[in-house]
């Protein structure tokens, strides 16, 4: 089980306020159009997820185009391999489905790691759209012989900490990422996660938990067992509950 509460009335773990990705808002509404741990199916609609073409990133067509329709915002990061340049404002009405469009990814999703094998090649036509970063237009290309999934490291920003164990009652490590990482692996171990709805997976063999937030699409990785974990941008709090963790 877990529970997001209100930023308002959320408690704030952190002295200073540090936006992880200074450059993207956060959405006011849940982003449910793509999966946290690689699933087959929508889950706010049911619906198959389709794929981008490039790193086979799952999301929901239907749902994608409704939150377009409601949420104005510049929450999200997606790369089009075209000529054509977009304001986010506009991108609703991009139809993602059509012939001319179907080169395009989520710059701030990580989906698993059987994904990004075969994409470290040569290919003009990414490596062209790749070369300054979308937010800050920084310049991003390293080599022109190969490309692969790169975040510009003035727009997303990784951060650490420690939060207490549920169980010692001693301080654990947590990473702050700024980007969804939607994979269905173990960091450490690759091993598969078990999935716990809504934004919570974990590693029975390392004991390493995920939480995401579907708000601003950022995930933590907690190196041991907690009760809860706290987005770094928007500060809603997650709560956990595991099997056999009680909190005592």
């Amino acid at each position: 089980m877990m529970k997001f509460t209100d930023s308002d009335k959320s408690f704030d773990l952190f002295s200073d306020h540090f936006d992880p990705t200074p450059r993207l808002k956060s959405s006011y509404m849940p982003i449910w159009f793509i999966p946290f741990n690689n699933e087959n199916n929508c889950s706010n609609c049911n619906c198959e997820y389709s794929e981008t073409t490039f790193f086979k990133q799952k999301y929901c067509e239907y749902c994608i185009k409704k939150f377009y329709d409601n949420n104005p915002s510049k929450c999200l990061d997606i790369q089009i391999s075209t000529n054509i340049k977009y304001e986010n404002e506009s991108i609703k009405n991009i139809e993602f489905g059509t012939p001319s469009l179907q080169k395009w990814y989520f710059k701030q999703i990580i989906p698993s790691t059987y994904s990004l094998i075969g994409y470290d090649t040569f290919n003009g036509e990414m490596i062209e759209c790749e070369k300054n970063c979308n937010l800050c237009g920084k310049f991003m290309i390293i080599s022109k012989y190969n490309i692969k999934l790169t975040l510009c490291s003035s727009c997303y920003l990784i951060s650490s900490g420690w939060i207490e164990s549920a169980l010692t009652k001693v301080p654990i490590p947590i990473f702050y990422l700024p980007w969804w990482d939607a994979s269905d692996q173990c960091v450490a171990c690759d091993k598969v996660l078990e999935f716990k709805p809504e934004c919570l997976k974990w590693c029975l063999h390392c004991y390493i938990i995920y939480t995401g937030c579907r708000y601003c699409l950022t995930t933590n990785i907690i190196f041991g067992i907690t009760n809860e974990s706290q987005c770094r941008k928007c500060g809603r709090i997650i709560y956990i509950v595991l099997p056999n963790n009680d909190g005592n």
